[in-house]
């Protein structure tokens, strides 16, 4: 019986494109619609996502609609959705998506980001962070009345005063 090595598949985030880590490997990257669009917001990025793109270097592409919605569900659980962007979203689908085919990676120096891909057991490979330590799960509390609340609401329904956030419960990353 033999065993083939699963191909390697790198989903970036945009702030892989601004530590420049495309630019220097040789790997080919995934990333999707959205985050392509955070990131040609600088003019400097455009030139080089596209030589990137017609070296065929960088692929983008779009999850499958129920993987983005289990990725939803999941940081909806552990209380990181707000936190997260639609292309923050996106790119977790992807690398979850593509987690089921190969290894997926997801490169990003987002906490929310490597909160959820933690969660949803996707590695994750910040750029220029250390990365997160601990696995949390978020809660919402109300500084003017003291009630905790596990819903992603703004305001508490008693008194009025926007909510916080602080980790309920945490869980230690070994690497």
């Amino acid at each position: 019986m033999t065993t083939e090595a699963k191909s390697k598949v790198l989903v970036l985030d945009a702030t892989a494109f601004y530590s420049g880590l495309p630019y220097a490997g040789l790997e080919i990257y995934k990333t999707t619609k959205q985050v392509l669009k955070e990131v040609s917001r600088g003019i400097k990025y455009q030139a080089i996502i596209n030589t990137l793109l017609e070296a065929k270097r960088l692929e983008v592409e779009e999850p499958p609609v129920e993987v983005y919605q289990k990725v939803k569900e999941v940081a909806l659980k552990t209380n990181d959705l707000p936190y997260l962007s639609e292309a923050d979203l996106s790119i977790l689908a992807l690398a979850l998506h593509y987690s089921r085919k190969c290894d997926a990676t997801i490169v990003s120096d987002d906490y929310a980001v490597q909160n959820v891909a933690q969660t949803l057991n996707i590695p994750f490979l910040p750029t220029m962070s250390k990365g997160i330590k601990k696995m949390v799960k978020w809660i919402r509390y109300c500084p003017g009345c003291g009630k905790s609340y596990a819903t992603n609401i703004r305001s508490c329904p008693i008194c009025g005063t926007t909510l916080k956030r602080k980790f309920q419960s945490s869980k230690e990353i070994n690497y």
